[in-house]
């Protein structure tokens, strides 16, 4: 195993794979260390929404990286992927990510996603 770390052309995927894995770390612990929740309050939404449907508290390490790691573009994702654009500013985002979150959860969930509900409010 130390022969793969001292020539990485040996073995590219696992090279390739441990250079991903440690990229996603050190961002990820980017992500935590920095200085808090800034001027996004979606994330905060989202939990409360949760919470108000009868789901479990989560453990506040995990709402704190869940703080830091969504954001408003990320619930615009969701909206556009269940529904189609609805909003002007929803066709700011391309129309083939949303087509990708939209086939990967066939089956999966409802129309009643927490997320939707946060921003489309008059619907819940």
């Amino acid at each position: 195993m130390a022969s793969i770390y001292l020539h990485p052309l040996g073995a590219p995927v696992r090279t390739l794979i441990l250079c991903f894995i440690l990229w996603k770390i050190s961002l990820l612990l980017i992500a935590a260390c920095s200085p808090g929740p800034g001027y996004d309050t979606s994330t905060s939404l989202l939990l409360s929404s949760l919470h108000s449907i009868g789901k479990k508290k989560l453990p506040s390490v995990v709402q704190y990286l869940i703080g830091k790691l969504v954001r408003w573009d990320a619930i615009y994702f969701v909206h556009a992927s269940n529904r189609g654009y609805v909003y002007e500013q929803e066709w700011a985002f391309g129309w083939g990510f949303t087509r990708v979150i939209k086939f990967s959860t066939i089956g999966k969930y409802r129309d009643n996603c927490p997320s939707v509900c946060v921003v489309d409010q008059g619907r819940t």
